[in-house]
């Protein structure tokens, strides 16, 4: 992928906010870093991807019948600090977070720490030892899926607290498996294709998905509600068109949506990024131009035609956005701040968009994320060093942390 090792490191080694292990997320911060210099026009972003499933756990045992390796000591309290490297959440309940494991001093900072909480946040537990993720997945209550590096990709079945190393099968995988998750990997760093992989943690085995949306640069985190998978892109060759592809048959058949040319942007192959209602049955994709800094937004029905809702000109945004619980459009806009980027929020109303505030959240967060139970949940790089939790989107609490 051009240029995305660079924007990793960059992130890696600079000052505030902290490297931040999930792709997209590190992605985003390394390229609104090096646009601001006029160094990244189009890029791809690669990342794993996460289908949310049902919430039953399931056995796995290495050949031979013996268990996985043992991690550090089971659910002792963690001795973690500074800022979350990473959240996820299988609901409101089930959280799970990493923490640098030297964040006073330099180090690896692939080499974390995670810490899981399975009432809320009121308590916190460490799961493991201190090992090396490029990113993490939650499956459901108790199951992870880890992309480490070399593009390993490890399993765990008894939330964090015990891995096995899945082993990529001889053969492609039809759909998506109960209990299983989909990976967006690079294949090819030069040109930023990005491959969908199926990783079954129940048989601890991973393969390429065998019919994924035919002729897309996939660019985009896979996202997944009531029973329909959405993918975004480009189009291959020139003009390069953002397109949207949904499936509701486990990634055996897709329907890909070529989007009309956002008005006023050049050849290149802009950044494309995806979010849906929690019915799964509409998508919004959202266009960023690297070039003004302006974004366009597209509706996608997963049965009807798709619709340009806006263009808006928001300078150095990162194209991140959620879908509220009364089915809201909610657009993150990065702005300057004194000594942080700080997010603010536009909602799409029958005007087009308009600034709002989301109560109880500060301005330095990550994208927001819904769980599978419809709770949403993002975190802050700022002095806070907080998780924040929503039922609706709009009104916001912070969620205990350890150490604090």
């Amino acid at each position: 992928m051009t240029g995305l090792r660079e924007m990793f490191d960059e992130v890696a080694e600079g000052p505030a906010p902290p490297s931040h292990l999930v792709a997209d997320d590190v992605y985003s911060a390394g390229r609104r870093r090096r646009t601001r210099n006029g160094l990244v026009k189009g890029a791809l972003a690669a990342v794993a991807l996460v289908v949310a499933v049902g919430l039953g756990g399931v056995i796995v045992t290495r050949p031979g019948g013996e268990p996985p390796a043992p991690g550090g000591s089971p659910d002792s309290a963690p001795d973690v600090s500074g800022p979350a490297q990473w959240v996820g959440a299988a609901d409101a309940t089930h959280l799970y977070a990493t923490y640098m494991n030297c964040p006073g001093g330099p180090c690896a900072k692939a080499l974390v720490r995670l810490v899981a909480s399975d009432d809320g946040g009121r308590t916190w537990q460490e799961r493991g030892t201190a090992t090396e993720i490029i990113d993490l997945v939650v499956v459901d209550r108790q199951t992870l899926v880890a992309v480490k590096p070399e593009a390993a990709i490890a399993v765990s079945v008894d939330g964090g607290r015990t891995w096995s190393a899945a082993t990529q099968a001889s053969r492609p995988i039809t759909e998506v498996p109960d209990g299983g998750t989909v990976l967006c990997t690079t294949i090819e760093e030069t040109t930023g294709r990005c491959l969908l992989y199926v990783v079954d943690p129940k048989s601890r085995m991973f393969a390429p998905l065998a019919t994924p949306p035919d002729s897309l640069l996939l660019s985009e985190r896979v996202e997944s509600a009531a029973g329909h998978l959405w993918v975004a892109g480009t189009t291959e060759g020139k003009p390069c068109l953002p397109a949207a592809s949904v499936s509701t048959d486990g990634g055996r058949n897709w329907t890909i949506r070529v989007l009309a040319d956002p008005p006023g942007r050049d050849e290149g192959c802009d950044l494309v990024r995806i979010t849906t209602t929690a019915d799964g049955k509409t998508a919004y994709v959202v266009v960023g131009d690297s070039d003004d800094g302006s974004r366009s937004i597209y509706r996608v029905p997963a049965d009807g035609k798709a619709e340009l809702v806006a263009t808006t000109d928001t300078k150095y945004s990162r194209n991140d956005s959620f879908v509220a619980a009364d089915g809201t459009h909610v657009l993150a806009q990065m702005v300057r701040g004194e000594r942080l980027d700080e997010v603010r929020w536009w909602a799409l109303t029958g005007s087009g968009y308009q600034p709002i505030a989301l109560d109880g959240l500060p301005a330095t967060v990550y994208p927001v994320r819904r769980a599978a139970d419809g709770w949403f949940y993002t975190f802050t790089y700022g002095s806070e060093q907080s998780i924040y939790g929503s039922i609706d989107g709009r009104h916001w609490s912070a969620v205990p942390v350890p150490g604090r």
